[in-house]
């Protein structure tokens, strides 16, 4: 929300400074070398951004009106601030529910509560499968397809569980396109390809020999068909990274109901 805030700003010809306290942008989505092409792209669009920092206080005039703040030890004139520091559930109404599991709204893959009638789905929940391990899809992608799913099952005598956990995400920043697959970069190793010049970045996150996420910044080819791999649990060869790849087996078509053809048109007129 920071991010897409500041480039509106500046495309309307605002001087605006973005500040962020780690020392990257999208730190939930992305790690650092893979967030190296959007903080270019965005000083190139005309925003001021600051890694690693902080508001640290905030001057008014004797009428109230915001005049400057410190970022950081440094003081910058500014007349507007918004603060876009994420979100948490607002889960309080739900406390004497018992439907809350250590503060939080733990459903299973059925979108199902620990009241098996009592459906529940999108930012607000946690979702955790038969082994404990907990999953929180929290984009409006998996927000939409939970919806679906749990209003379908209410109906259901035999509800159906979700067919992916992975966390997707995809935008476009002013022209520069990203693709977040799976759960967080810092859990895993991964495999990475960087442009030349650096205009691009591509990698995936592995845990053991399996594909468990992945980011793609300014160019995303492929990621449809490569989140299918991943959340069917096909190895992937690293070069698949590289972009433009086509290494995708016929399955991987065929269940993505696409086909590759040739069509021929012969139009009136046209020379030879």
């Amino acid at each position: 929300m920071g991010v897409k805030t500041a480039v509106q700003f500046a495309l309307s010809g605002f001087p605006t400074i973005l500040v962020e306290r780690e020392d990257h942008l999208l730190p939930n989505l992305l790690a650092h070398q893979a967030a190296l092409p959007i903080a270019d792209h965005l000083r190139n669009l005309g925003v001021d951004v600051r890694t690693d920092s902080t508001i640290e206080e905030i001057q008014g005039n004797s009428e109230g009106d915001l005049e400057e703040v410190r970022i950081s030890g440094e003081w910058a004139i500014c007349d507007t601030l918004l603060v876009a520091i994420g979100s948490t559930p607002e889960l309080g109404f739900l406390e004497s529910s018992g439907l809350l599991k250590g503060g939080e709204l733990v459903v299973a893959p059925t979108l199902q509560t620990s009241d098996r009638c009592v459906f529940a789905a999108g930012d607000a929940v946690t979702i955790q499968t038969a082994d404990g391990a907990t999953h929180r899809p929290w984009t409006w992608p998996q927000a939409i397809s939970q919806g679906k799913l749990a209003g379908a099952n209410v109906y259901r005598s035999s509800p159906l569980a979700l067919s992916t956990l992975s966390r997707v995400n995809a935008q476009n920043i002013a022209g520069l396109p990203l693709v977040v697959l799976g759960g967080r970069p810092d859990l895993f190793g991964a495999v990475s390809e960087f442009g030349d010049p650096p205009r691009w970045w591509r990698e995936w996150y592995r845990k053991k020999d399996c594909i468990v996420g992945g980011a793609l910044v300014g160019d995303i080819s492929g990621a449809g068909p490569l989140h299918f791999k991943m959340a069917t649990g096909e190895i992937i060869p690293d070069d698949i990274i590289k972009p433009g790849t086509t290494t995708f087996s016929r399955d991987t078509w065929r269940h993505l109901g696409q086909k590759r053809t040739v069509r021929f048109f012969h139009v009136k007129g046209s020379l030879d």
